[in-house]
């Protein structure tokens, strides 16, 4: 008995870790105050329909014609009458076997029964549900963006620690550093690449990509910057793509621009 328990215990933890289970038990949580002014709404409009019910019942109550035992049975008093209307918008009973009674007794009763059900089905049971909808999308929206800004600031944290590792073992190179000695690290730092959502490969990767021509060490800071800006961003490694096809196309022009000034100053030394 005691395994069992500590078995369910341990599974009522792990659900309650998983993102979209704490989600739905928040969601319920902070969702008590609209449930609870929807009922209050509703209980309203129940009440104010059975008073008027009943208002309009009393004149052939009291008459002296006999007064259907269906009648006394379904709208024999406020309990009866209120019991009776939310079994008509709840589904318990078809409302056209609760409207039959009083249409004995008048036809007006049948047209109020009609506008009651559905003033009560298509506009304040949808706009209850409308109401009730539109909270909680908007709590999911924030939860998600809450649960969005904290694994950023996770990264951010994690990618700092990664840095300052980098930053101490490159100091002697002036913060750059090799592929070779970026490997050995990111093998001793596993887990802040774990935390990062990252593997060792795509970490090489990004680094060859930042590499320029004729290079074999890139800046620390730079590294970093570009892991941040894929981590957790599928489109993030374009990103690093594009700022590596810019780098080197900056970088040929500034070579061309070197052999266009070289050339021309050997053309202009030649010059008579």
């Amino acid at each position: 008995m005691a395994n069992t328990k500590w078995t369910g215990a341990n599974v009522f933890r792990k659900l309650r870790d998983l993102y979209e289970f704490g989600l739905i038990v928040e969601c319920l949580a902070n969702a008590l105050l609209p449930i609870g002014w929807s009922f209050l709404l509703l209980g309203s409009v129940l009440y104010l329909s059975t008073v008027l019910l009943l208002q309009l019942l009393e004149p052939h109550v009291h008459s002296e014609t006999e007064v259907d035992s269906d009648i006394v049975r379904l709208y024999g008093g406020f309990g009866p009458c209120i019991y009776t209307l939310l079994l008509a918008i709840s589904g318990g009973m078809p409302w056209q076997d609760l409207v039959q009674p009083l249409a004995c007794l008048s036809e007006s009763f049948t047209l109020t029964f009609v506008i009651y059900i559905f003033l009560v089905n298509f506009v304040v049971l949808n706009i209850l549900a409308a109401v009730f909808v539109s909270y909680v999308a908007r709590f999911v929206k924030k939860h998600h963006e809450q649960f969005v800004h904290d694994g950023q600031v996770q990264a951010l944290s994690s990618a700092e620690q990664l840095r300052q590792v980098l930053q101490m073992d490159a100091e002697e190179h002036q913060g750059r550093m090799s592929a070779r000695r970026l490997e050995k690290l990111l093998t001793q730092n596993d887990a802040l690449m774990d935390k990062l959502e990252l593997n060792i490969s795509t970490a090489l990767g990004i680094f060859k990509m930042l590499q320029r021509e004729r290079s074999t060490h890139v800046d620390v800071d730079e590294f970093i910057c570009s892991l941040v800006q894929v981590k957790g961003n599928p489109t993030g490694i374009h990103v690093v793509t594009m700022m590596y096809e810019t780098k080197r196309i900056i970088h040929r022009i500034d070579a061309l621009q070197e052999q266009l000034n070289v050339s021309l100053d050997t053309l202009l030394g030649e010059d008579p």
